[in-house]
Parts: structure tokens; sequence; C-alpha cells
């Protein structure tokens, strides 16, 4: 504990006539000076001036005054009467208590006084520290503690938490008056306040402590800020096919608008990029309604940050219309207390309790609208589970930033995350990197025929060498037509679905492209793979149609 009050009370200077202090006359003090300094071998007048405290003098009076014989220091007497000096101890009296403090003359906190004054009004600071000794009584002491710890439990317990964070974090007092300063460490707060701390300080999941705790995490806690909860599972529908794809043209808006729309509990979304104003509104109405929240993911880059924040007066003029509709889309998502993390998420899934969609659309015009998009729905119990667990294990292991609104107008800023590297365990849902991995042992069994739709082709020395033999089939998105070396390729315009299939043993639809290296493998990203037949068929015929 550490306070820093100002006490008011009353200044006095009470005169001491029979002190007599002790004096030293100039040619003393000069000599003695000189004496000392010879035994030290201090023969310079600059060591001089420095080590004996005569800096507050100018060199040349210095230089005169060791220079000067000392009989000249014996002036005649003064024709004026002099005086005789009035010695003064000085006290501080708390108003409030009328225990007095006795003051030392140089004190700095002391008034300056008239001639004949003798008592001023005024305030005393005074700094208390446990880990140090105070000069004071210990009265004074136990007043200004219990006057402290009294102001401190007038805040509410919420009031509390906020101040003790705030106060852990930047240094600054966890109570602050116009009379008084009070910091606490984390064990010198209630132990409801202490648990909700730690709660918050270790990003534990709210929805598993005790009911008090949680509660109060909450009040402090913006929406946006939570953790998910650890108990989302599925509810499927009887009605619908537990899995079904989807690829084609200006298929995907109504049934992701569908699939968010039926939500009854919680929304978990990852897009690239966020941008379509029409299903931004639908998922900050769902936000109002659903119990169990609504959390994002997303890819705040830098230059998408400097366009969205308020901060920033720029935009890239190539970019302006699109980055208006993600500044609006941002804003109104934290506006309505949606949770958004950010990370390198080129992930797209979108998943209620009642179905799950993974896939390659973002939510984008383009992407809705306009381009060849693929994806699965799925309300199959272990699958759905698996994303659902999937998303949430993204979202604790691999966000880097949490957005956090501000108070004050429509802007944000981003609280850093710790993020970490995990591995996914999934038979059915492959991470960049273990596509490509399962990509290559799959292509070392036999040759089948391969068919690969994305949106830019770039494997790695291995998987080239590996598809050469094989002759594939390779659909790119038309600006990626001249980019494909040793390769034929056929092109389509506003490919953005990424698929891929070899013969009638497996397939793989999702979010990543056939472009593997170290940087593209470091997104978040997923693609699903199938060994049944049907699925297989099922796929290649919705691409016959495209």
């Amino acid at each position: 504990m550490k306070i820093k009050s100002k006490l008011h009370g009353n200044f006095s200077r009470l005169p001491q006539p029979d002190t007599h202090p002790e004096t030293i006359s100039l040619e003393e003090l000069s000599q003695t000076i000189k004496t000392i300094a010879v035994k030290h071998h201090c023969r310079h007048l600059q060591q001089v001036y420095n080590h004996f405290g005569l800096d507050f003098l100018p060199q040349t009076t210095v230089r005169e005054l060791f220079a000067l014989e000392t009989s000249l220091f014996n002036l005649p007497p003064s024709s004026y009467p002099l005086s005789s000096p009035c010695w003064y101890r000085y006290q501080f009296q708390i108003q409030e208590t009328n225990d007095i403090l006795d003051l030392s003359p140089d004190d700095p906190q002391l008034p300056s006084w008239k001639p004949q004054q003798t008592t001023q009004e005024g305030y005393y600071q005074i700094t208390l520290e446990d880990n140090k000794t105070a000069d004071l009584p210990p009265k004074i002491i136990q007043y200004l503690r219990r006057s402290a710890i009294a102001q401190w439990e007038k805040l509410s317990p919420s009031q509390q938490l906020a101040s003790i964070y705030m106060s852990l974090q930047t240094g600054k007092p966890c109570l602050e008056t116009h009379h008084l300063q009070l910091w606490l460490n984390l064990e010198e707060v209630s132990s409801l306040v202490k648990a909700s701390i730690k709660i918050i300080q270790n990003q534990q999941d709210i929805y598993s402590v005790a009911t008090p705790i949680r509660e109060l995490v909450l009040q402090y806690l913006p929406p946006s800020s939570r953790n998910i909860p650890q108990t989302l599972s599925p509810q499927p529908r009887e009605d619908v096919r537990q899995t079904d794809f989807l690829i084609g043209r200006r298929k995907h808006r109504q049934e992701i608008e569908k699939l968010i729309s039926n939500a009854d509990q919680f929304l978990l979304i990852s897009s690239y990029i966020i941008e379509d104003e029409t299903i931004t509104n639908l998922i900050c109405e769902k936000a109002t309604q659903l119990p169990q929240g609504v959390w994002i993911l997303t890819d705040l880059r830098e230059e998408v940050i400097d366009s969205i924040d308020t901060q920033t007066e720029t935009d890239s003029s190539s970019y302006e219309e699109s980055n208006r509709r993600k500044k609006t889309c941002l804003r109104q998502l934290l506006n309505h207390n949606v949770s958004i993390r950010s990370g390198k998420f080129h992930l797209k899934t979108y998943i209620s309790e009642k179905e799950a969609y993974l896939g390659s659309c973002n939510l984008t015009g383009g992407s809705l609208d306009f381009n060849l998009e693929a994806g699965i729905f799925t309300c199959h119990p272990p699958l759905h589970q698996n994303l659902i667990d999937l998303f949430q294990q993204f979202w604790e292991t691999r966000s880097k930033d949490q957005v956090i609104p501000l108070k004050q107008g429509d802007g944000f800023y981003l609280h850093s995350l710790s993020s970490q590297t995990t591995k996914i365990t999934s038979d059915h849902f492959l991470t960049p990197q273990q596509y490509e991995e399962d990509l290559m042992r799959q292509l070392q069994k036999q040759n089948d025929s391969i068919t690969i739709y994305t949106r830019r082709f770039s494997p790695s020395p291995q998987l080239a060498g590996l598809l050469r033999y094989s002759q594939p089939n390779i659909f790119v998105n038309e600006v990626w037509r001249d980019r494909i070396r040793n390769f034929p390729q056929h092109t389509i315009p506003h490919l953005h679905a990424k698929v891929t299939i070899l013969g009638n043993r497996v397939a793989y639809l999702g979010g990543v492209n056939f472009t593997f290296s170290s940087e593209s493998n470091a997104f978040v990203d997923l693609m699903y793979k199938t060994t049944s037949l049907a699925e297989i068929n099922s796929i290649r015929q919705q691409l016959r149609r495209k």
C-alpha cells in the first residue's frame, strides 16, 4: 500500500529565544577548508569549489576569499544597530484530529512568513509506503491508513475492479481525490475483486467460475472483449440433410443469410474480409438476441486499420469504396458489442448451433454475388462440433489482437494477445500445412486423374514434381492466366473456389489456395477432406454445372 495524503491544518512557528546554535567565523571556515584540502591533496581551486559545498558562490568570490589575508576578515562594527537573531521551531497541526507534526526548519513545504506572523492555514502532504519506515507517530500512520481504506471501501466492487486493474497496468493510483492518492497491490483487495482480476489477466472462461465472480467480470469487461463460452454445442435441425455442398455463383448469399437468421443461441464467424453491409446488419441484429453471443475472427492488417481507424485521415483512392464499407461494418459490429479478434485469419466459416459452413466465401459483395465459390454446409454432429472446437482453438491461441472500441467516438484500439501455434488434430479438417502434407502422401500412392480449382496456383517444388506425372486439370482465376509455368491451365472469370479432387479416392474443399510456402502456410485456414465416393461425386457434379 502506498498513500499520498494532503492534510488540512495550521502551520505554526514558535520562537525559541534560548537557542544558541553553534557558529563559525568566516576566518575559521576558510582555514578549515584549506587544512582539509591540503590533507587530501585537493590543491586546485575547482576541486575545492566542487567538493566543499561552495558552488553556491561565484568562482571569482571563492578565489578572492582564499587569496586574502585572514586579518582582512576583521571588519569594523556596523554603524547600524542589529537585532538579535531569533530562532524558531515549526509544527503542523492536523485539523481533523488535532495531532501535531514537528517539522524541520528546512522543510520545503513550510510557507513563507511575514515578520510577526506565527500561524498559517494550509496543506501538508505526507507519503506513506509499507516498504519504507515513515518518520511519523504511529497514531498518524493509523489515521492515514484508516482514512484511505474508508475512501476505497466507498467504491462498489465493479468500481474497485476497474480501478485496481487500471492501476496494475499503468502504475497510476487506484484511487485519486483532491486530497488523496492510493495505490494497492492485488493482495490488499477483497477476495472477490482479486479472483475477478486473475480471471481477466489469465483470459479464463468466465462461464466456468462461481456466479459472483462471473457477474463482476461481466460488469467490467465490455462484451466485445469476452471469451467464448466453453459450453457451445450443436443443436442440429432434423429437417435438413446432414451434409451438403454448395458450388456456384450467386448462391452463397441466400444460404449464409439463412444460417445467420436461423441462429437461436450463438454465431461464430470467420471471414478474411468483412464489408457486406446487408449481412453485417443481420449479424448486428442477432447480436442483440443470441444469449451466448456473436464472435468474429478476421484479418485487420495494418493497411486496413489505417483506413478504418478514425485517427487516420488518408485513404488509398483505389480502395476507397471497399475501405468505406469495411469501416462502416466494423463500427456497426463494435457498436453492437460483437466480440472481434484479429490475426492471420484466411478462414471462411460461419457456425450456429444449428449448422456450420466452411468454404471459400468471404462476407463481401464479390464473394456473395459474383464469384464462383465452393463450400460445405453440415449439421452432422461430429463435423459440426469439430468446427466449433477448431474455431474456439483459433480464438484462444491464434488471435493476435482483441479489437476494443473506444468509450468515446467511433474509433477502436487493438489489445495485443499472446498467440501460439498449436497442433490441429482432425480427420476431416486440415490446416494449409496439413493439406500440403496430405496431398504429398496421396499423390505418392497412385496416379489418379487430378482436378484442381483455385484462385491462385503455386505448388511447392515437391508437389510440382509429383503433379507433372499426372497431367492435372487446373482451373484458375483469369487474373492468374499468365503466371503459371510448366502446367497447362484453364481460366474461369471470378473463380474463388478451392477444390482438389484425386480420382475417386479423396477430395478437398475449403478456403486454402493451391499455393504452398512458409508464408501461405502461416495463415489460419481449413480444408474439408472427404473419402466418401458419394460426396466426391456430389462435388464433381456441381462443378460440372458451374
